[in-house]
């Protein structure tokens, strides 16, 4: 399978890897409510009944009724309860709803006493109305952010983050609310951490319905950057849009841990047309749009995505028109496309005289007579060092032999 070189423009921003740095308690929940730092003291406990389902990343928490939650029980000193006072601090977790009319809890740290005056932290949703919530109250200092989703996703990213008086709200990948205030807010309580409920839910609220996965508490703020690695791109496809030739097919990869049945539309050429990653082979030329959706057996959620893929008619394509992009970053990550450089378009360039790549100082360090061979960044072996390179093609076209020559950027 040959796909065109992305353009620059369209080159992948590499993430950092996902960050340990300050991370005081992480509950991945692979069969059991412990604490995957390390940290006895925030061991969690069951209430009511707790069962673990697919996660966005192994299993996850699976709370179906009333009164089912987890309590992370205060009291040691270096439990993660501590955490919450006037410092800074982030919580994150994914979770799945599903379903239900009443405000439901996610995550909470109260005083069962309930004092109205009192200090205390919540994030709930609304799945009807796909409303999210998080608040943060010391006697009559309050804020409150909300946000109405309205991404087709059925997990959710939920980040929160208290920055010094400001405190942010992160929806996936992306700031969706935040607010100041004059003073630092102190949630200092007796109450414990609770998953999936609220010690002093209203007569509208209850405990959470649905999966919960991947619960991390940081000591620290969270940058948008650092945020942005901890959403996995669940029931997504994975594979970028692209561009291909006309009777070439492509692998579809698509990350999905819940999902149970998968319709593609349209069927043509996708093969089989449900299953999460088919094989598709375009059989018209121009801009194609996939349709994948995914439902589950226990939501009525239906998630979908999109894939784009730009088909090219080789035949249409003119010999004066040649292109090859401005970098490439053969460094291995990925995606695979960029990791190679050569023609964008080789076929339209039937008649190949020379392709050819030099340093700066004019060493040749890559040559090929055919239009689909791709350079790997490498010379004698080894990977040659980030920065710009000359290439000289050679052709004929109508006829008449066309020189071009040019540079590439390598990125590591």
């Amino acid at each position: 399978m040959r796909l065109l070189f992305f353009l620059l423009c369209f080159l992948p921003v590499l993430l950092p890897a996902q960050t340990t740095v300050g991370l005081n308690a992480f509950y991945p929940f692979e069969g059991n409510l412990g604490d995957a730092t390390g940290e006895a003291a925030n061991l969690g406990v069951a209430e009511g009944v707790v069962d673990f389902d697919c996660g966005v990343d192994g299993a996850g928490l699976l709370l179906l009724n009333p009164g089912d939650y987890v309590r992370i029980p205060g009291g040691a000193s270096n439990n993660v309860n501590r955490l919450f006072d006037d410092s800074d601090f982030t919580v994150s977790f994914n979770f799945r709803p599903l379903g239900g009319s009443d405000e439901q809890y996610l995550f909470s740290k109260q005083d069962t006493t309930c004092a109205p005056d009192g200090a205390f932290l919540y994030i709930s949703y609304v799945p009807d109305a796909r409303r999210l919530t998080a608040v943060l109250q010391q006697g009559s200092i309050r804020v409150e952010l909300t946000h109405d989703i309205d991404n087709s996703a059925c997990w959710q990213l939920v980040t929160l983050v208290r920055d010094g008086t400001r405190i942010k709200l992160y929806l996936n990948r992306d700031e969706v609310a935040s607010q100041a205030t004059a003073a630092r807010i102190d949630l200092d309580n007796t109450g414990d951490i609770l998953l999936g409920g609220m010690a002093c839910a209203g007569p509208d609220g209850g405990s959470f319905r649905g999966l919960l996965d991947q619960v991390r508490i940081y000591d620290r703020p969270l940058s948008t950057d650092e945020i942005r690695p901890l959403y996995r791109f669940p029931d997504r496809i994975l594979t970028p849009d692209s561009q291909l030739f006309l009777g070439e097919s492509i692998d579809v990869r698509v990350r999905s841990s819940c999902g149970t049945e998968f319709s593609w539309s349209p069927t043509t050429g996708v093969v089989p047309p449900d299953v999460p990653q088919p094989t598709i082979t375009p059989t018209e030329a121009g801009r194609q749009v996939y349709i994948l959706q995914i439902t589950d057996d226990r939501s009525t959620c239906v998630a979908t995505d999109s894939l784009i893929l730009t088909v090219i008619n080789p035949d249409s394509l003119d010999c004066n028109e040649i292109f090859l992009p401005k970098a490439f970053t053969p460094n291995g990550i990925g995606p695979e496309i960029n990791e190679t450089f050569g023609i964008s378009n080789p076929f339209a360039v039937p008649d190949l005289v020379a392709f050819e790549i030099f340093d700066r100082n004019g060493g040749r360090m890559f040559a090929t007579t055919d239009a689909f061979t791709r350079w790997d960044g490498t010379f004698r072996g080894k990977p040659v060092n980030p920065g710009v390179q000359l290439w000289k093609l050679v052709y004929r076209c109508e006829g008449e032999e066309v020189i071009r020559t040019g540079s590439v950027t390598i990125l590591r």
